[in-house]
């Protein structure tokens, strides 16, 4: 499993955790009292954040991965880096010169470190500075290319609400920032509603995840190494031209993921599976090993690839 996909898993289980608080907490009793609702806005905020700064230093340590040196980077990616190395070392050099710091060797190991061959390990290329409003999260993946285009996705409107996912996002930073400054809540969300904002912020993760796994398999096409599964270059029925048959699976595949795709000209792409079938039986999900599957994707695949995501 790649960095980045692991990254992501454990942000699910956070979300899956503050879901499950929730839902015991409404066990107990018919109303939210406000502590216990200032409790949920300040872990499922604490989830979200930390979701956001793993993918980053995932996403980092792949680029680390496949560059030796920086000039192995894309020049948006090796710019960014060196402008917030410079960044970090200014504010080193200040905080040595009004004595808040003990090392005063700090600033060149900074500059000595981000230009040597393991300079994605302590790399601020993707660190997010400020509270996680949906804003500074579009600024952070701009810093590695990913384009207004490509984070539509944050304008478009999710479940229940006609919210967008920005505008939940930052409502929950919102009730966060109040809630560190003393005041209390002005407003006792149902349960009902809380999930949802969970199942909105969760996505939000989820939609950044695929942004950051596309910028790193556009830097390094090689990293896509590994296929969904091995194809049945002849399978015993004629399939659509959207479904692939496989002989077996080599890593768990959903309906409604999106996989990363690369046609025979090169393109890359993120493809959504539609349906997986298996000995006439519609699956949800299957797991690794699973032999003579059928999975149906959102396009055309006699010409492409579909990879295990990184």
């Amino acid at each position: 499993m790649g960095r980045l996909l692991v990254a992501y898993t454990e942000a699910v289980n956070r979300f899956t955790r503050r879901a499950d608080y929730v839902a015991h907490s409404r066990d107990g009793a018919a109303e939210f009292a406000s502590d216990v609702y200032a409790s949920w806005v300040l872990l499922t905020y604490a989830a979200y954040e930390a979701s956001i700064q793993a993918l980053g230093k995932a996403a980092v340590q792949h680029l680390g991965e496949f560059s030796s040196s920086l000039s192995d980077l894309p020049d948006l990616v090796r710019e960014a880096h060196i402008e917030r190395t410079v960044r970090r070392a200014s504010d080193a050099l200040s905080r040595n010169k009004h004595g808040a710091s003990d090392d005063p060797g700090s600033v060149e190991e900074i500059l000595r470190g981000a230009v040597g061959p393991a300079w994605a390990d302590e790399s601020s290329l993707l660190r997010l500075d400020r509270n996680a409003w949906s804003d500074n999260v579009k600024e952070l993946l701009r810093r590695v290319g990913v384009g207004d285009p490509e984070m539509e996705w944050m304008r478009q409107p999710f479940g229940p609400s006609t919210e967008t996912l920005e505008s939940q996002v930052d409502r929950l930073v919102q009730e966060r920032n109040d809630l560190a400054h003393g005041d209390l809540p002005t407003e006792i969300r149902s349960p009902e509603l809380m999930i949802d904002q969970i199942s909105a912020v969760q996505e939000f993760v989820r939609q950044s995840y695929y942004c950051l796994m596309m910028m790193c398999a556009s830097a390094f096409p090689s990293s896509l190494s590994k296929e969904l599964g091995v194809v049945n270059e002849a399978p015993p029925v004629s399939l659509a031209e959207t479904t692939v048959g496989y002989l077996a699976i080599s890593t768990a595949v959903r309906v409604g993921d999106f996989v990363p795709t690369v046609s025979d000209e090169g393109q890359l792409r993120l493809t959504r599976v539609v349906s997986i079938q298996c000995s006439s039986e519609s699956l949800e999900v299957v797991e690794p090993g699973r032999e003579h599957v059928a999975v149906t994707f959102s396009r055309p695949m006699r010409t492409a690839r579909a990879f295990e995501c990184l």
